[in-house]
């Protein structure tokens, strides 16, 4: 089945975001290997460890890092996390 899709970058152009909330069943383990538009200031990300190893969960880690985003303890459910910009 195809699903239209739009980018995070076409949404940030339009409606300039500053947080994105992400729950996409395991595959945030997919995202983030580019920058994120600059006017996103805050990640809220649900976290699916079942679907993934344990590799997986820190590429997630390490991705966001790279781009510039840092975990700020937030008291949530264990599996919802957050990153803000650094």
């Amino acid at each position: 089945m195809k699903v239209p899709a739009v980018s995070l970058e076409a949404i940030a152009q339009a409606w300039q975001p500053n947080v994105v909330v992400c729950d996409v069943e395991g595959s945030e383990k997919d995202f983030f290997q580019s920058p994120v538009p600059s006017c996103v200031r805050l990640i809220i990300l649900e976290l699916h460890p079942t679907k993934y190893s344990a590799q997986g969960f820190d590429t997630i880690l390490e991705r966001l890092a790279a781009i510039g985003f840092a975990y700020v303890f937030f008291d949530t459910p264990d599996d919802v996390v957050c990153f803000a910009r650094a």
